[in-house]
């Protein structure tokens, strides 16, 4: 096994140059821990376009579901003085992007989880985009958007001289922006993107930026357990993905917590989330124990943990192919003894023993027709294994892996109630 950071035969071994043009952009998005922002590279093309990694229920029917959605900014083209696009070679790594023009390196990183960071070349460049707004107006360091209630505000800044910057109309919620800044060595303009009516419209020199990105990067890199060099950076990319993949609190989303694809999964999946917090243990065990908590925030009076959460609400029931109660196979106090045996954190069996035993409860009083004490799935989702055909029959079913995993799940229970003194329970 070989440390991610140890000097080896084949010289020191960095994480981000392995993972160097890894990241393919026109497929999997530039993102950073925490951030709803996914900048994605136009497929043949030599724009740019955003897109957010949150699900608007409320607002589906103007804006469609979050795998179909337009971009909220879309057409980014990089300027050159004369306010003419630039092609671009683009190189990705996890912390940032070059792009190559023929006017030098625009490099972007992230600010914050809300800001995105473009460091140009010095002299006259500029950037050219369409967002998507209600509302927007220039002022005299780039432009603000407000898309209105319940929407996403947008605004661009520069902390260089501005040489030009206006706004076109084009519809009835879409602008188009030109901007232009004579830049300075280590200057920058950042896209800000927030729910918030403020807007974050500091400026932060390129370098810190850069600098700042690479540590957070490092850090996560250098964390991680050992992997065989064989393995090395498939490994890497993977761990790239559990960080990139953690969206920010908002709304139903209580905690920091891992999604299964920023693009076509938004929201946290119950099963999901206890194979995501074994991997977190080991290197942040306050992050492995909130993807946990996350779902017993949202467990429901009768014990019913939801299937999924996601920013708007909570996935209880369905309606397709039939209606019913949908949840997850029961896991989460298996894997909340996977996390005590390495961080022997009794407050945390402390705090979850009592919803764990209503959810071991609610199997049994509401999912057990005939009474036998072998329990059945109600909803085929919420087997995990959605359309198999061992659904074909009708529901309910039941079936030997539910039972199984709850086999597991009190034994699991009982190890937790002895660590607890709980010896008549266990």
């Amino acid at each position: 096994m070989t440390d991610i950071s140890e000097k080896t035969d084949e010289g020191l071994i960095d994480p981000l140059e392995l993972l160097k043009n890894k990241i393919l952009v026109e497929q999997a998005p530039f993102s950073d821990r925490g951030s709803r922002i996914m900048l994605f590279k136009e497929r043949g093309g030599r724009g740019l376009y955003i897109k957010l990694a949150e699900r608007w229920v409320r607002r589906e029917a103007q804006l469609g579901n979050y795998r179909v959605r337009a971009p909220i900014i879309s057409n980014i083209q990089l300027l050159d003085g004369e306010g003419n696009p630039l092609d671009f070679a683009i190189t990705t790594y996890p912390h940032k992007l070059i792009l190559e023009t023929r006017c030098g390196s625009f490099q972007l990183a992230f600010q914050d989880a809300e800001t995105l960071h473009i460091s140009p070349p010095p002299g006259r460049v500029g950037l050219s985009l369409r967002a998507y707004s209600a509302a927007g107006a220039t002022d005299r360091r780039g432009a603000h958007f407000r898309e209105g209630a319940g929407g996403r505000n947008i605004a661009y800044t520069a902390n260089s001289l501005v040489v030009e910057n206006s706004l076109a109309r084009l519809d009835s919620s879409n602008f188009l922006a030109r901007f232009l800044v004579e830049a300075r060595p280590n200057s920058g303009i950042i896209l800000n993107i927030t729910p918030r009516l403020g807007f974050n419209r500091v400026v932060l020199p390129a370098d810190l930026v850069l600098a700042e990105a690479e540590r957070r990067w490092r850090d996560w890199f250098q964390a991680i357990p050992p992997v065989e060099a064989a393995y090395r950076q498939q490994y890497l990319y993977a761990w790239w993905i559990m960080r990139c993949g953690l969206l920010s609190p908002r709304f139903y989303i209580t905690r920091e917590g891992m999604t299964p694809s920023k693009t076509h999964y938004i929201g946290v999946w119950q099963w999901d989330a206890y194979f995501h917090a074994l991997a977190y243990r080991h290197l942040d065990m306050r992050l492995a124990e909130d993807q946990l908590r996350l779902l017993l925030d949202h467990q429901l009076d009768n014990g019913m943990i939801p299937d999924a959460v996601h920013d708007e609400g909570v996935v209880v029931d369905l309606a397709a192919p039939i209606h019913a109660a949908v949840t997850k196979p029961p896991l989460i106090t298996w894997a909340a003894l996977k996390l005590y045996q390495l961080s022997r954190n009794r407050d945390f069996l402390d705090e979850l023993y009592e919803p764990l035993v209503r959810w071991n409860t609610w199997w049994f009083d509401l999912n057990d027709d005939d009474r036998d004490g072998i329990v059945q799935y109600n909803h085929p989702f919420s087997s995990g294994l959605d359309d198999s055909p061992l659904w074909d029959r009708g529901m309910p079913v039941e079936a030997p892996d539910l039972n199984t995993y709850l086999y597991i799940q009190m034994d699991a229970l009982a190890r937790i109630a002895q660590e607890l003194g709980e010896e008549k329970e266990a």
